[in-house]
């Protein structure tokens, strides 16, 4: 409930939920997993890993971890929410929005931990992000549909930009959510939606928006 409440806190919607299932099973290696549903948000769920509630020590040593993973999942979940797409379309096609759902739920680990220097491990492996060409992914040509790896190591990378713009004065803590109304409002991709919400802001300041990525697509 408190990172439920935490993200509602920063902007974002879990539209048209009315319950959160969560399961507790074996999952192998996983701390926890967002599973999607082709019927909706309200059959989706949130899994974790039975291991860690063996004892209350290993619950206990296993603390940080669960709230990290149940910060990241929660954020999937509010995502999968606010996908104005059809929910088997969204369940079965993430990849126009992949990269920056998992960037988004990387920079929030910070934020549910309550420690600002965080940093995850993937995102640290993957800080060599900006050299890969999936900022704004035209089609889904781009992306095997037998492994999608690239694109979640890409948007792990990238959480370290989103960690970055919500530290400035100018975008600030609610930007995020800000990426994700613009995909609520039609957006097509990640990198479309957060080319938008840069847009408001530099209007917002005064920069002159013809020189924006809105209006210089080739």
């Amino acid at each position: 409930e408190t990172q439920y409440q935490k993200l509602k806190d920063l902007g974002f919607a879990f539209r048209v939920i009315e319950r959160i299932n969560e399961t507790v099973k074996d999952l192998d290696n996983k701390t926890g997993q967002f599973v999607s549903s082709t019927l909706g948000p309200n059959y989706a769920s949130l899994e974790l890993n039975s291991e860690y509630f063996k004892s209350p020590e290993l619950f206990s040593s296993k603390r940080g971890e669960l709230i990290v993973t149940i910060g990241h999942e929660l954020m999937h979940m509010a995502q999968f929410s606010m996908d104005p797409r059809y929910a088997l379309t969204k369940a079965k096609l993430p990849y126009p929005t992949l990269w920056m759902d998992e960037a988004l739920a990387t920079w929030y680990e910070a934020l549910a931990l309550e420690q600002n220097n965080h940093i995850a491990s993937n995102a640290e492996r993957n800080k060599g992000f900006v050299g890969t060409p999936l900022m704004f992914p035209p089609a889904p040509a781009l992306y095997p549909l037998g492994d999608l790896t690239p694109v979640q190591d890409h948007g792990y990378g990238a959480s370290l930009f989103i960690r970055y713009l919500a530290a400035q004065d100018r975008y600030g803590p609610f930007f995020p959510a800000e990426i994700y109304a613009e995909l609520a409002a039609g957006a097509r991709s990640g990198g479309e939606a957060l080319s938008l919400a840069l847009d408001r802001h530099m209007t917002a300041f005064g920069a002159d928006p013809s020189r924006s990525s809105r209006n210089n697509k080739r």
